[in-house]
């Protein structure tokens, strides 16, 4: 499995993560919470959405490498 076929597949995953993390910060504001705790915490949810990416994109690409060489031995 290709990066950008794995960006593809998860387009709108990343799109409502992104809208509910500016909605956050928004919000967040709103109730007039300092600024550098809003980036704080908005950093915090990037990295650990963005780990969660690479870890499935990992266990996936991983995947259909097995079942490529399970075919090659067949």
């Amino acid at each position: 499995m290709e990066v950008i076929d794995f960006l593809k597949e998860r387009i709108i995953f990343i799109s409502i993560n992104m809208l509910i993390i500016l909605f956050s910060a928004f919000t967040l504001r709103v109730f007039k919470v300092d600024l550098d705790l809003i980036i704080f915490l908005s950093i915090i949810n990037i990295i650990s959405s963005l780990a969660f990416h690479i870890y499935d994109y990992i266990k996936r690409r991983n995947y259909y490498i097995s079942t490529d060489n399970s075919t090659a031995v067949l």
